[in-house]
Formats: C-alpha cells, structure tokens, sequence
C-alpha cells in the first residue's frame, strides 16, 4: 500500500541560521520544526545554545563564534551539501555574527547557481528590539544595513524597520516613505512589516497590523496592509514562527504563478496589485495559522496558571518574596510556551480569517 502526502512546496533546501533552546520553540527550534512538517530540507547552523529562552528571567548557554559559523557552513559545502534554495537568518548576536551570514549569502552564490535567477533567496529578519527598545548592541544597526542590500526579503517589526529606514511609522503616508526607503535606497525587492500600531480607520486597541510591499521595475512601493485580531498574552518565538511560515508559504505562492520563480528576485510583473502578490498571499496563510495555534496556546496557558495560582496558594501568593516573583516568572514563560507540536495540522491547513487590502 503505498500513498502520496500533499506538499505546498517543491523539493526546498534552507539553510537556517538563528538561535536554539534545549526547551520549548524559539529561534531554530521553532522554524526548522515549521519548514520540516511543511516539505523543507533543513540545515540549521545555531548562533547560540542556550537552556531556555530569555522570557524565563536566566538562561545557560554558549555563544557560537562567527568564524564557527562559517566553519559548519564550510563543512556542508565540502561534502556537497552546500547548494541551497533559500536562506533564513534570524537571531545574530553580534556584528560580525551579521558579517559572517553575509559572507555565507555572498559566497554560496558565488558558488552554486551563478547568474542564475533560482540562486539562494535570503530571507533577513533584522532581529534588533521591540516596543522602542535595543536588545542587541547599536553596532549591530550599521551592520544591518549593509545586509539589507543583499537580501530578497526582511521582515522587521515596527520598531526595527523604523530603525532601518529612518522614518518614523505612525500612518499610511510615513510607512509608504518606509517602504520607498527600504526599496530605493536599500534595493530591498519584498519587505514584510510586522506588529503595526498606525493611526489607520477600523484600527483599535485589540488589533495589530501586518504590511507588505514586492517593489515594481522602477523600485516604488505596492503596499498591502493586513488587520490581525490581538491575543492578549505574550509569546516568546512568534517572530521566529512567523518567518518560517511566510518562506513555506512565499514560495508556494511563487511556484503556483508559472515562471515565476525563474525571474529574479521572484518579482512579480508591475501590473499585479498589492492585494494579489504572492507575498500578500503567503501573509494571509501565515498569519491564519499562527492566530489558530496561539488562540490554542493562550487557552492552555490559562489553565496551567490557574492551576499554578491555586497551587501556591493564590496570586497574591506569586510574588509574596523574591524566590516566589523568581518562580512566578518561570511558571509564566513556562505556561505560554507556543504550543506548536501537537497542532502541527493547523499549519499545513489553516482556515483564512485575514485578508490583505490595498493602500
């Protein structure tokens, strides 16, 4: 008896480059599981190694080195396993962490796929801070702006793509300026701008927006804007799972348009409107199957917590002292782990409840 699983995507090879916990899903945890229960081939390289993520107040870890990274990925290339259809770098504790995945993108296609319009795709999330806040150091920005010119994709929140722009987002008209900045200036062919607070008609305090842009010929922007409901508890991991959903997603799109994926960049002709770009499309799926597995997650971290509160005794009781403050914080992250293993049906086929529209 034999039987065919259906794939969204062709045979893809990724190269992810990003962080790794011994528990739960952030960085390489959580994206390498997504593209591999979605078809994708996967080599991860991880920039550090760490016990759990930071939400749990302390972790243990290493840091891998820069000349380390290139070293792994010296030592794929060597046995033939070098030659990949897409990147995905995140979590990049350093500038010259940053100058050694440049390296990488440069070189690998240098190397495998010269002048050819199916070369390595590199899709960047600039990971720097959030909520008007640096949590790497001001060195890395520069260091972020010279990848930017070698990317095909970035995907920067808010805060990280006013830093990279240099445009203060608050409405349509200044995130338009963001985007012709980081098209023009930066030749970045598709942006994708997450966690959205804008002065926009429709927009309340339990919503967020998600904005896209694929550049035309002549480098202007073709902006789509998503509306995403709020889920009121925070997630470590969501941007590392929002990333690797999109490039799953991005190249199904571009594989269903014939032709597409040969030209460069994957660029779509300047006739296709915002709302019908495949980058649009990717961002409706991708955002469809994270606010299925978060509202799943957020239910069960409700009953853990309750569970926890009535174990120690009440709220109160959770920071009565430094150790039970201590605990309460480890209880929490712990709680509101994504819970992505057991609903792994609901990334592959998720019911659309967001549609993209044109600005």
């Amino acid at each position: 008896m034999s039987f065919e699983i259906e794939l969204p995507v062709p045979e893809t090879k990724v190269l992810a480059i990003s962080s790794h916990v011994a528990y739960g899903h952030v960085g390489n945890t959580m994206a390498t599981l997504i593209m591999q229960s979605l078809g994708c081939e996967v080599a991860a390289i991880n920039t550090v190694q760490l016990s759990n993520h930071l939400g749990y107040g302390q972790a243990r870890g290493s840091r891998t080195t820069p000349s380390e990274i290139i070293e792994i990925w010296t030592g794929l290339n060597e046995v033939g396993l070098g030659d990949f259809d897409m990147l995905l770098s995140g979590y990049l504790p350093d500038e010259a962490s940053i100058e050694s995945v440049l390296h990488i993108a440069k070189e690998s296609r240098r190397t495998h796929r010269k002048n050819s319009p199916d070369r390595l795709f590199w899709m960047l999330d600039p990971v720097m801070g959030d909520d008007g806040r640096l949590y790497v150091s001001e060195g890395i920005i520069p260091a972020y702006k010279r990848a930017l010119q070698h990317a095909d994709l970035i995907l920067p929140n808010h805060f990280e793509a006013e830093i990279l722009s240099e445009v203060k987002i608050f409405d349509i008209k200044t995130l338009k300026t963001a985007f012709t900045t980081l098209h023009s200036r930066f030749k970045v062919p598709h942006v994708l701008i997450t966690s959205l607070n804008l002065i926009y008609p429709g927009f309340d305090e339990a919503s967020l927006f998600v904005a896209g842009s694929s550049m035309k010929s002549d480098k202007s922007p073709r902006v789509f804007l998503v509306k995403v409901a709020k889920i009121d508890c925070f997630f470590s991991g969501t941007g590392d799972m929002f990333s690797a959903l999109t490039l799953v997603r991005f190249r199904e799109a571009i594989c269903e348009i014939p032709g597409l994926i040969q030209t460069n960049h994957w660029l779509s002709m300047d006739n296709v409107r915002s709302i019908d770009l495949p980058l649009a499309k990717a961002t409706e799926k991708s955002l469809a199957s994270m606010h299925e597995i978060l509202t799943i997650s957020k239910k069960s971290r409700d009953i853990e917590m309750t569970d926890y509160y009535n174990k120690i005794g009440g709220v109160e009781a959770a920071n009565a002292n430094e150790n039970a403050s201590r605990n309460h914080r480890a209880a929490l992250a712990k709680a509101a782990e994504v819970k992505i293993l057991r609903n792994i049906q609901r990334l592959k086929y998720p019911i659309k409840m967001f549609k993209a529209v044109e600005i």
